[in-house]
């Protein structure tokens, strides 16, 4: 019998961790997966695989890995973090690390890359058990700063420029609190609370065309926030029937200059509101949770761009952006937990859906048409969201892939050569 859920709130955080470390030389060389070709014009090939170490007994939260070439050699790095606390660099040919930082408790957020201290280098924003947000230097793995919040960090930290001058700021939630903190030093400049825990990574986005980033994020109280982001106030709220934990996506699905956000709810329903008001416009309900976030994109012939989204209910659904309406559905063999990424394998013309599920598989689909085109048996269910980029900058975009027993796959898929 499927359980509904375990608990709700702080149960999303429940996980048993085992004393010991793990260091740069534990990680080791893995054997498992298996490859499922179903259409015979393409390929998909192991480049390498690794354990990253580390129990996994979260609920629903594993920090996904990011690709990022934050040493400038050219070719695209692989940070991860594991239960053991450490956050690992590696280099993305071969899998093998670079460097490690270790956090006096487990990691639970997944890393952010970017300019955050607005210097033009690429800084690491991790969060962790021990209530810690990290600033770190990519290149060189040194702690810069470090800002104390008020619980666990499970949300991905987001950038936000414009709220104080010639500064960046990090955005990010601990247990029923958004923070804003400057990413120069992790000074606090605002922070907005909410009735519940925070699971869902917020959103930028100008909603309003002002000028101003506004900021969206859900939360287990069954609201989506609305905030300003220069001073975190609100702006507006809207209710769903549970609790929030994905990501709201926004984007002009109409193609008429307005922004929608779109999310999913515990009370089994995709919501799409107005931007500016936080009206409803369409809701979609599939036959269980949802605890994935959408992706946007225009995949598909239909007019305007399309939804996609996974459910407890085994599901990958595409949905119209402009009403909602289901343009196909696929089958897995269990819960999608992992949110699902667009992209180019193939051609630039036509796109792929990247998705995991907890029966094991990462499944490639046509988007157009949902039509399975591979999967990859990683021998362990998949709650992480996958990592794509061109990981050696010559054309061939590369695929990393998280199992839930902290073993991390390297694909890359291409076209058959003929002859």
């Amino acid at each position: 019998m499927k359980m509904k859920r375990f608990t709700k709130g702080i149960i999303f955080l429940s996980m048993l961790l085992f004393s010991g470390c793990i260091s740069l030389k534990e990680l080791k060389d893995i054997k498992t997966g298996s490859i499922e070709i179903y259409d015979n014009k393409v390929d998909l090939k192991k480049n390498w695989k690794s354990n990253i170490g580390g129990t996994n007994e979260f609920y629903l939260i594993q920090p996904s890995p990011v690709l990022d070439d934050v040493n400038y050699d050219g070719i695209l790095e692989v940070i991860a973090g594991n239960s053991k606390g450490f956050v690992f660099c590696m280099n993305g040919e071969d899998g093998n690390p670079i460097w490690s930082f270790k956090a006096s408790d487990a990691i639970s957020s997944t890393p952010t890359v970017g300019d955050a201290m607005g210097v033009g280098g690429k800084e690491i924003l991790i969060g962790s058990l021990d209530e810690n947000l990290y600033c770190l230097l990519g290149e060189k793995r040194k702690l810069v700063w470090t800002y104390q919040a008020d619980g666990t960090i499970i949300s991905k930290p987001v950038l936000l420029k414009g709220v104080r001058e010639n500064d960046i700021s990090v955005i990010f939630a601990a247990r029923d609190n958004l923070y804003c903190v400057s990413g120069k030093d992790g000074e606090l400049v605002w922070k907005f609370k909410t009735e519940n825990n925070i699971t869902s990574t917020p959103m930028t986005y100008d909603i309003d065309d002002d000028g101003v980033l506004e900021i969206l994020v859900g939360s287990e109280d069954h609201y989506m926030y609305c905030i300003r982001g220069e001073d975190g106030k609100l702006l507006w709220k809207f209710k769903t029937g549970d609790e929030i934990s994905t990501t709201p996506q926004v984007a002009d699905l109409a193609q008429d200059g307005e922004g929608k956000v779109v999310f999913g709810s515990f009370d089994n329903k995709v919501y799409c509101l107005d931007g500016v008001k936080g009206e409803v416009i369409w809701t979609f309900e599939t036959g269980d949770n949802i605890s994935a976030s959408p992706a946007i994109g225009d995949i598909h012939p239909s007019e305007g761009l399309e939804v996609l989204v996974g459910s407890w209910d085994n599901n990958l659904y595409c949905l119209s952006g402009i009403d909602g309406k289901l343009l196909w559905k696929y089958s897995s063999g269990n819960w999608i937990i992992s949110s699902p990424v667009i992209t180019n394998l193939y051609s630039k013309d036509k796109k792929e859906i990247i998705f995991g599920s907890r029966d094991n598989h990462l499944y490639c689909l046509e988007g157009d048409s949902g039509k399975l085109v591979w999967t990859f048996d990683a021998k362990d269910e998949i709650w992480t969201t996958p990592a794509i980029g061109d990981i050696e900058n010559n054309g061939s975009p590369e695929i990393v892939v998280l199992s839930r027993g902290n073993k991390m796959f390297c694909l890359t898929s291409s076209l058959r050569k003929k002859g």
